[in-house]
Formats: C-alpha cells, structure tokens, sequence
C-alpha cells in the first residue's frame, strides 16, 4: 500500500476585502509575479497587465490586473524598482572589438 508523502495544503483564512473611503472593496496585493503586455482585439492599443498573488489567499487565486488599477499601490513601485534593477545588471559592458565592427561594418 502506497503512502502519499505529500505534505498537507496549506489551509488560507481568504481574508474579507477592505472597504475604503470612497465605498469601494479593496485586496491586499502580496507580490506581483510577472508582466506582459496585452493587446486589444481588433486595434493596436496595448497595456501592461501584471499577475497578482493577493494577501492570504492560496496561488490558485492569483489573477491579472491592470497597470490602471495598480497605480497607487507599493507592490507596483516595488516590482518596477526591481525590474529596473535587474534590466542595469543584465545589460554587459560592450567590449572594444564590439564597439570598432559596430561603426564599421565594413572591417574584416
């Protein structure tokens, strides 16, 4: 007889939304988990949506939102931060020889 030797899901409250001043429900945002641009059907707009883990809630709840309805929120300043970080560390410094054939293509 096999054992599962999966350990046991992590149970989550789900906790309720916050309702602010204006009488809107709100969510606590924990990480962004990733990016991409969307585009619209039928025309050229594209906006960035962004991929959430909420607050107390399992990954099976995690959705995409817009960049919009981000604005005013850490989390957003904080994955933009991070972004342009990891973007200056990835970036290499051009060598000599890659600079020289740059200007020109025509050197052997």
């Amino acid at each position: 007889m096999a054992h599962d030797t999966k350990p046991p899901k992590k149970k989550y409250q789900r906790p309720p939304p916050i309702i602010n001043e204006h009488g809107h429900l709100e969510w606590r945002v924990e990480v962004i988990l990733e990016a991409k641009l969307r585009r619209r059907i039928g025309g050229m707009r594209r906006s960035q949506i962004y991929k959430i883990r909420w607050k107390g809630y399992p990954p099976d709840d995690d959705t995409w939102v817009t960049h919009k309805a981000l604005l005013k929120c850490k989390a957003l300043d904080q994955w933009l931060e991070t972004q342009k970080r990891q973007a200056v560390q990835i970036k290499p410094e051009p060598k000599l020889e890659d600079i020289v054939k740059q200007e020109n293509p025509y050197t052997p």
